[in-house]
C-alpha cells in the first residue's frame, strides 16, 4: 500500500520495517502507491494530529486528524474548485461549516454526519437565498426563502 515513507529526513521502503519507529515518530511523509501523499502528523501508527492529504486527483485536504480520520477543523477543495471549510467529525462534515460550489453558490451552518442538518443559509449564484432549518441536506421546518 505504502511505496515510500519519510520521517526525519530518513527514507525507508517497506513499512515493515519501521513499526517501533512509527510509535514515537510526529511528523512524516508518506506517499501511497497511487500517489496520493500525506504529510503530517503521526501518532501511534495513524494520522493524528495536523496535517495535508494530497489527492492524486488534484484534491486537497489541510487540518486536522485524529486515528486516520478528519477530525477537527479544516478544509477540503476538490479540483472542480468547490471547497468546504469547517468541522469534521470522524470523517464526516459535522458542526458549523461552509460549502462553496464551483459556481459560487454556498451553505454555510450546521452539519451531521456529512449531511445539511438544523440552521444554515443557502445562497444561489444568482442571489437567492434561504435562511432556516434544514434535515438531510432539504429544507425543512422554519426558514425564510
Amino acid at each position: 500500500q505504502f511505496q515510500i515513507f519519510s520521517c526525519n529526513f530518513l527514507l525507508f521502503h517497506k513499512f515493515n520495517y519501521i513499526n517501533n519507529f512509527l510509535a514515537c515518530c510526529h511528523k512524516f511523509v508518506l506517499l501511497f502507491v497511487d500517489g496520493d501523499i500525506y504529510d503530517g502528523d503521526w501518532v501511534s501508527d495513524k494520522a493524528s494530529g495536523y496535517g495535508t492529504y494530497f489527492h492524486n486527483n488534484g484534491a486537497k485536504y489541510e487540518g486536522s486528524w485524529l486515528d486516520d480520520q478528519q477530525h477537527g477543523y479544516g478544509v477540503e477543495v476538490w479540483i472542480d474548485g468547490s471547497r468546504y471549510e469547517g468541522n469534521y467529525d470522524m470523517g464526516k462534515k459535522s458542526g458549523k461549516g461552509k460549502y462553496v460550489w464551483r459556481d459560487g453558490s454556498y451553505y454555510d451552518g450546521d452539519w451531521l454526519d456529512n449531511k445539511i442538518t438544523g440552521r444554515g443559509k443557502y445562497v444561489w449564484s444568482d442571489g437567492r437565498k434561504y435562511e432556516g432549518d434544514w434535515l438531510n441536506n432539504q429544507m425543512h421546518g422554519r426558514g425564510k426563502y
